[in-house]
């Protein structure tokens, strides 16, 4: 019999190595997860789902005049492939606003299709804008209500941004109600 010739590193000590080099990444934290984290915390994003795209139009353009009335905010818009994960990160907290057509959001309060695996999902309206609104959970704060509310409304602006109605079937949040109200701007947290 020959004998064996050595080809170079070994299967066994090339995949040894491979998955040694895995865990030092996992082990050191280098995940993207992180960094979304951190600019979910810097950034007022509104959230609006891949399948609407009349949202994803008009969450851009909300996105803009937020950011340029209230620059502290660095707000900006994003997409979720799925109405499903627009529901998902809200009720988890992960984002603060979404702007979704205002039937999704009444089944969304209520866990109705196609929100059955989320359940319920205690929203509140901001404003109205055609027939989508901007939501929040419930507990956002009334000081921030207000102020995302006093950014978006004005006269004559496309789109044009209205208080929400008792029709859309959704709460009005509370800042937006006292800035709708000409009320006082609510304490912050």
């Amino acid at each position: 019999m020959p004998p064996r010739v050595s080809r170079g590193p070994s299967r066994r000590r090339f995949v040894t190595a491979g998955l040694a080099l895995a865990a030092g990444l996992a082990a050191g934290g280098h995940t993207p997860y992180r960094q979304w984290k951190v600019y979910r915390e810097t950034h007022l994003l509104i959230l609006t789902a891949k399948p609407d795209p009349v949202g994803v139009r008009l969450g851009r353009l909300l996105a803009r005049r937020l950011a340029a009335r209230a620059p502290d905010s660095a707000a900006g818009m994003t997409r979720a492939p799925s109405y499903e994960r627009v529901g998902s990160l809200l009720k988890s907290r992960q984002l603060d606003l979404a702007l979704i057509p205002a039937e999704m959001a009444r089944h969304l309060i209520r866990g109705g299709a196609p929100f059955q695996g989320i359940g319920r999902v205690p929203l509140a309206a901001l404003v109205e804008v055609g027939d989508h609104l901007l939501v929040c959970h419930r507990d956002f704060p009334a000081a921030h209500g207000y102020r995302v509310t006093q950014a978006l409304a004005g006269e004559n602006e496309t789109p044009r941004v209205a208080r929400p109605t008792a029709a859309a079937g959704v709460p009005v949040h509370g800042g937006a109600l006292a800035y709708f109200s000409g009320g006082p701007l609510p304490k912050a947290p």
